[in-house]
């Protein structure tokens, strides 16, 4: 078996609907390929990693990069997402081939890190990636006694090109104050407050208006916000995620401090 890996600035539309099927049709969830993934339409740096037998695709990835503070200087880190192999071909190294280019490319040009997303951390560990994530996900439930601020002016408009959808999610949308905004996805079970910024208090009061009792939030370990909401009777339960991985291309990199200068939350997930 002859296997070609090929690296590409676009995806092809073979990827795109290989990808399609394994992550969305079958598991019967999903809107459209651009509602979930804007940024590959918008320009934003991508790539990705093909492998094909006599140009049949047989497996692929895709990397967004993003560019993140990291002290004094800028550093690149690459998120991946949407590994997949053809069933007929799992089991022949063919995810290792696809990494080690991944790698290998992700080196030339000058990445600080790798990371994903997976809650099979044992194939990833093989490849050298480890376990940090200091996100939290679960539900918060407003009290009796908390009312709605009543007259926050505020606006709703559509998530902007460079945030994309995660799988599960049938909408999102940004809602503006004066002085604060919160980004809310919504499942077919409740809404998720997945970003927000403004004061506790501001932001707080635009959930009071926004939101139902209860909702769920994905937000991160010693949250000034969630403390806030406790602090005002609001109940909540939330628990480790566990899911996002990396990969050092860099010695000198912590990853503790690059995911606590830079806000790795749900919608960053490919």
């Amino acid at each position: 078996m002859t296997v070609n890996i090929v690296v590409d600035d676009r995806i092809s539309n073979d990827f795109k609907n290989f990808a399609w099927n394994i992550f969305f049709k079958s598991k019967g969830r999903g809107l459209t390929f651009e509602q979930h993934f804007p940024w590959i339409q918008s320009g934003t740096s991508f790539w990705t990693v093909e492998a094909r037998e006599n140009e049949r695709l047989i497996g692929g990835l895709i990397v967004r990069e993003l560019e993140i503070c990291y002290g004094s200087r800028v550093e690149l880190i690459g998120c991946i997402g949407l590994v997949c192999v053809d069933s007929l071909y799992r089991g022949k190294g063919i995810a290792n081939q696809l990494f080690k280019t991944l790698i290998e490319t992700a080196s030339i040009k000058k990445y600080g890190a790798l990371t994903l997303w997976t809650n099979q951390h044992h194939i990833y560990e093989s490849k050298g990636f480890f376990v940090s994530d200091e996100s939290l996900s679960g539900t918060v439930t407003a009290p009796e006694s908390v009312c709605h601020s009543l007259g926050t002016a505020f606006i709703c408009e559509n998530l902007p090109n460079h945030i994309g959808l995660p799988p599960f999610a049938i909408s999102g949308r940004i809602y503006k104050s004066k002085e604060a905004n919160i980004t809310v996805i919504r499942d077919h079970n409740s809404y998720i407050v997945s970003d927000w910024s403004g004061s506790d208090n501001n932001v707080c009061s635009l959930i009071k208006d926004v939101l139902p009792e209860s909702f769920r939030i994905h937000t991160q370990y010693k949250c000034s916000l969630v403390k806030f909401l406790s602090t005002l009777g609001y109940s909540i339960n939330l628990s480790p995620v566990n899911l996002q991985m990396w990969l050092k291309l860099k010695s000198d990199l912590e990853i503790t401090l690059i995911t606590k200068s830079s806000n790795f939350n749900i919608l960053n997930r490919i």
